[in-house]
């Protein structure tokens, strides 16, 4: 019977339509070393500590979605941002008390995902022991289970397995789990709204209803209920995260090696051609699938160079795209040897596969040794170690209490009576220091990039609920212009805050109640870029500029496919010229221009006297395009000057913090 039905044709992925249960068996003893891995190494691991900045990454936005989902906080209205309420899943740090949700989502992920890997493997790789378990370690030790599980679910799906009962579970256990993942991070509700779009095209193509398109519908809205958000604030999130995800390209690009781009683009080349022959020669091509699949290679591509660092590389090339590279070439029964189909592939197609086995072990050996890679490493070890540490009969509550005192004698904030935020973007040192921590919907000043996000901050700042204290820095990222992050905030600032003194290296500023006189516009000017624009003077007062770099049809488009061109700021002050970075979303919000502060005693003398530096006073300005780029901008910019007045009433002198204590 069994040799009948290898003699069968074959079904449309390439695979030996043998019984699901022959399947199901070898696909569970498949799965238990990768799951066991999994479940050492990503579930069963203790919560990130809080630590300082390591290999000069940012760890504050992990602890703030773990204080977000323990605290009951609104996604849309109390938080804005990319990840979602279930964003911890992906990366959590902190409050030990997230532990039982970690340990729960995480192994919810973890199951059915490596069944299905190694489902695909035992479906494509028949009689290939060895070659099975290669593929599903490798896999399995590069992917984000997150980021992969639609890619399983909709490869498995091409095999139709949905019609056989003792494989439906799996399918239907999937559904639900990529809808959990919609709420983890904004471009995984996109890419799986898009999935189930693809999938709904199919279904009603073929003249039936499609059930999985409204069960993973109506399973998102259940995980977004179950983790504390409302309906109403629904869309506030999808605004949110759409406005941040449409800004991202124009504000965080940075440039990468050269190298890292030209193996990607083979590695596409390489998945591409074959994918395509194998979809288009099939008796029913699944176009919606396809067109998914080049979707989700797209936003991969602009997810690892867009801002092209070792960081955002490893995220979407050897977490995602050479995973599912993989699997896809499995699906095809590209390592399927001891098939006959196989020796109908001609040499383009072989040759691409070899290509993409290459790349799927040279770039992730190469990248090993980046900073991401040493970064990846060390989180392992630190899990590892806490782990450990539990079962050897530490608690997780001791861990927690060692990390924090490690952490406040190295970043020591002082203590002060009220709440308190940091500016712009290390929130970290107020969890660390165990303060009272109350932070703007936006929590990191780098990510309120345009007039939307940072009117949200703003209008926090200067509501009732506004933090009591910021600790304050001037901290640009990518050598922007200084006051270019947030730039409404600075202004809230300027209106609600006082000086209160230096307790350590940061300015304290102290909630004083606000008093707004706005800004006055004093002069507008055309110009264009590579032209100097002369800065009015405005004694007494700080100078607030608006400006239009406006791209043209051909740079919105490049602007949305890839990235934009990279623009600057001259500035010249009586110290002589500074370049900085600015973008052309910075650039219509507007921003404090003069005098230039670049450090927090230059921004405590706004308070006190303006005049007492004047070699700070910015008197022309230059917006410098890249060449080429000037082809994508319009070619006249409009400059608005206004005044910003300081009252003499708010001019007070510095406060040691000891008298606010």
């Amino acid at each position: 019977m069994l040799a009948e039905e290898k003699a069968a044709t074959r079904t449309p992925c390439g695979a030996i339509p043998v019984s699901p249960r022959l399947e199901f068996y070898p696909a569970l003893l498949l799965a238990l070393p990768s799951f066991l891995y999994l479940l050492i190494t990503w579930v069963l691991a203790p919560p990130l500590p809080i630590l300082p900045d390591r290999l000069l990454v940012d760890p504050s936005w992990h602890i703030v979605l773990t204080e977000a989902f323990l605290n009951g906080l609104h996604f849309g209205k109390d938080i804005v941002y990319t990840y979602g309420p279930w964003g911890f899943l992906a990366v959590a740090r902190g409050n030990i008390a997230i532990y039982p949700w970690l340990v729960a989502g995480r192994l919810l992920i973890t199951t059915p995902f490596v069944l299905a890997v190694s489902l695909i493997a035992v479906r494509h790789m028949p009689g290939q022991r060895f070659g099975r378990h290669l593929l599903v370690g490798w896999v399995v030790l590069l992917c984000d289970p997150i980021a992969l599980l639609p890619v399983v679910l909709a490869i498995l799906l091409l095999d139709e397995l949905r019609q056989k009962p003792v494989l439906a579970l799996l399918i239907h256990i999937l559904t639900w789990v990529c809808a959990l993942t919609m709420w983890i991070k904004f471009s995984g509700f996109v890419i799986v709204a898009l999935l189930a779009a693809a999938l709904a095209c199919q279904d009603l193509v073929r003249r039936r209803l499609p059930f999985l398109s409204i069960e993973m519908s109506a399973a998102s809205l259940a995980w977004w209920l179950l983790a504390g958000q409302t309906l109403t604030t629904l869309p506030g999130y999808l605004a949110g995260a759409w406005s941040l995800t449409r800004s991202y390209s124009t504000e965080m690009f940075a440039d990468g090696p050269g190298l890292e781009l030209q193996a990607v683009a083979l590695l596409i080349a390489a998945i591409g051609i074959p994918s395509m022959t194998w979809m288009f020669s099939r008796n029913s091509c699944p176009w919606p699938s396809a067109i998914w699949f080049v979707f989700l290679f797209v936003a991969q591509t602009k997810e690892a160079f867009v801002r092209h660092d070792s960081f955002h590389v490893w995220m979407g090339v050897i977490n995602v795209m050479i995973p599912c590279a993989l699997l896809l070439l499995c699906a095809m029964g590209a390592f399927d040897f001891a098939s006959r189909s196989l020796s109908t592939w001609g040499v383009t197609q072989k040759i691409c596969v070899a290509f993409v086995i290459f790349l799927s072990v040279s770039i992730p050996v190469i990248e090993l040794g980046s900073r991401a890679g040493q970064e990846r490493l060390a989180s392992l070890e630190i899990g590892l170690t806490g782990l450990k540490s539990l079962l050897a009969g530490d608690t997780l509550s001791g861990q927690y209490q060692r990390n924090l005192a490690g952490f406040r004698r190295v970043r020591h904030l002082a203590d002060v009576p009220g709440n308190a935020t940091f500016f712009p973007d290390h929130q970290a040192l107020i969890y660390g220091n165990s303060l009272a921590a109350r932070l703007p919907p936006v929590p990191q000043a780098f990510a309120a990039y345009n007039a939307y996000l940072s009117g949200l901050n703003a209008s926090f700042y200067r509501s009732a609920i506004r933090p009591d204290f910021v600790f304050f820095d001037v901290l640009p990222i990518d050598d922007h212009y200084p006051t270019s992050s947030d730039t409404l905030s600075w202004m809230a600032f300027l209106d609600c805050y006082v000086p209160a003194g230096y307790p350590g290296e940061y300015l304290v500023l102290r909630s004083n109640g606000c008093h707004s006189e706005g800004a006055k516009l004093i002069s507008e000017s055309v110009g264009q870029a590579g032209r100097p624009v002369a800065v009015p003077g405005a004694d007494g007062a700080a100078i607030w500029i608006q400006f239009d770099l406006l791209p043209n049809i051909a740079g919105r488009i490049i602007s949305t496919l890839a990235r934009p061109p990279l623009t600057q700021l001259s500035v010249r002050t009586a110290k002589g010229e500074s370049i900085f970075r600015i973008s052309p979303e910075a650039a219509r919000t507007g921003f404090l221009l003069s005098p230039m502060i670049t450090s927090p005693a230059s921004f405590e003398r706004l308070f006190t006297d303006l005049d007492t530096d004047p070699a700070t006073q910015v008197t022309e300005l230059k917006v410098i395009e890249s060449p080429g780029g000037e082809r994508l901008f319009e070619p006249t910019i409009r400059y608005h000057f206004f005044r910003v007045s300081l009252p003499a009433s708010r001019r007070i002198a510095t406060r040691s913090i000891a008298r606010v204590q």
